[in-house]
């Protein structure tokens, strides 16, 4: 258990903190805005925001060459990983989030807290901060992910006007840019401390490999803010922006509200300073 959950660590704080077309139906702000148009202006104001709150359900399941993304992280995606949880995303560039996952057939509750360059875990009654390559915390900007996943579409179409709790949106659609979904992929294996990785691959190989890819945003027609995202993607073959997996298909769900709301966050009292190889001794294997 306790050797599972050292190779679950640097793929849930990644997860924790870790991830042009023209349409009708629009009204209020997004009134007369193509859906690429609503979706620039909607990413530019949502990264403007000092904070929100969000919940999330993400499911990762890959086919990764043995040895490959470190060892570690290539170990734990032996089998699917998913993934609930919500919580604050704070700017500049801080999170925590309570987040539930599943070891085995044990349920896991983990709370993940990032904090400039540190990034600390609260999980079975123990703090610790995990020591991850220097910059690679303070790289990831988990306050940009909505911007980002509006950023992986291609062809943008409004599909219509829904309510996402509560507030009133319009629900746009498209395609995948699978450059831009393996460049973040990139980004994420090389913060999880993955080997190797490299941003320079290219279009021709991302768009082999896609096998399936689609986003969905929900924006607000009033203040033309994100308030939901869902992404499904899956990927078979060799891409070079990530080395030694061979398949991977993830899905995400996220919902944004409460913008503006501060929130003080705050490191873990008495956190132990731990890297990747001392986290199953700390467990207790």
């Amino acid at each position: 258990m306790a050797r599972h959950l050292a190779l679950l660590i640097p793929v849930v704080a990644v997860v924790g903190i870790a991830l042009a077309g023209c349409g009708g139906g629009a009204s209020g702000a997004t009134d007369g805005l193509s859906a690429q148009q609503i979706l620039t202006q909607a990413s530019a104001k949502t990264d403007q925001q000092s904070s929100y709150h969000v919940a999330l359900t993400a499911k990762l399941s890959a086919d990764v060459q043995p040895g490959a993304l470190g060892g570690q992280v290539g170990a734990l995606l032996t089998q699917p990983i998913s993934i609930s949880g919500e919580g604050t995303v704070q700017k500049p560039g801080q999170i925590t989030v309570d987040l539930s996952t599943k070891l085995a057939t044990a349920p896991l509750q983990v709370n993940i807290t990032k904090i400039g360059d540190h990034l600390y875990m609260s999980v079975l009654g123990q703090a610790i901060e995990l020591m991850l390559p220097k910059g690679a915390v303070g790289s990831v900007d988990p306050s940009a992910l909505p911007s980002s996943l509006a950023g992986w579409i291609v062809n943008p179409k409004i599909i219509g006007n829904e309510d996402v709790n509560g507030v009133p949106t319009v629900h746009i659609q498209g395609q995948v840019d699978p450059e831009a979904v393996t460049n973040d992929i990139s980004t994420l294996a090389n913060s999880a401390g993955a080997s190797g990785a490299t941003a320079s691959s290219t279009a021709a190989q991302a768009q082999t490999a896609l096998q399936r890819g689609v986003v969905d945003i929900w924006v607000g027609t009033d203040d033309l803010l994100i308030y939901g995202a869902n992404a499904d993607v899956a990927l078979k073959g060799k891409v070079d922006a990530a080395p030694g997996v061979n398949a991977l298909a993830l899905t995400l769900t996220m919902r944004l509200s409460a913008f503006g709301t501060r929130v003080d966050i705050t490191a873990p009292v008495g956190a132990r300073k731990i890297n990747l190889g001392q986290a199953s001794s700390l467990l207790g294997s």
